[in-house]
């Protein structure tokens, strides 16, 4: 359940995250004219850096979610005997 709830939390932090982007932007001096000048931006360095943050915290703990309801399941099968279904 705990682990439901960092999911959660986590996925409401990278909507904020997403959802401020153009005030971080403003804030670090603007996105560039074009992609070369974008490249060489703050804003740029920040924004992959977040969205690379945010991408593997929420893989990781999908992948945690997952295995942990897969060893749930087999543990709750391993308490059942065949007779008892």
């Amino acid at each position: 359940a705990w682990l439901d709830h960092v999911l959660a939390l986590v996925l409401g932090a990278s909507a904020v995250q997403f959802a401020s982007k153009p005030l971080i932007a403003g804030a670090l001096g603007g996105w560039g004219a074009n992609p070369q000048a974008y490249v060489q931006t703050a804003y740029a360095l920040v924004s992959q850096s977040l969205g690379t943050v945010f991408g593997l915290a929420l893989a990781l703990l999908a992948l945690a979610v997952l295995v942990r309801d897969a060893l749930n399941e087999a543990t709750s099968k391993s308490e059942t005997d065949t007779l008892s279904r």
